[in-house]
């Protein structure tokens, strides 16, 4: 669907643990909500694995997504 304007009925700004989080709880509660998530990146970085991502047993694949994923 093409947009002549930004039009949304909630805008979430970060995509960490709770901007996820909000972002999910609202879907769920209802579904007919337009959500925007918007975050200086494009990825969620899943920060308690970085340790295992820096000691070589994960990628940096195994502790992101894509936002456009999500």
């Amino acid at each position: 669907m093409e947009r002549e304007y930004m039009d949304y009925d909630i805008v979430i700004v970060g995509a960490g643990f709770v901007g996820l989080r909000v972002a999910r709880l609202l879907r769920k509660k209802d579904p007919s909500l337009d959500i925007f998530l918007i975050d200086k990146k494009d990825y969620f970085l899943f920060s308690p694995w970085i340790i295992d991502a820096l000691a070589g047993d994960l990628s940096s694949e195994d502790i992101t997504v894509d936002l456009n994923l999500i």
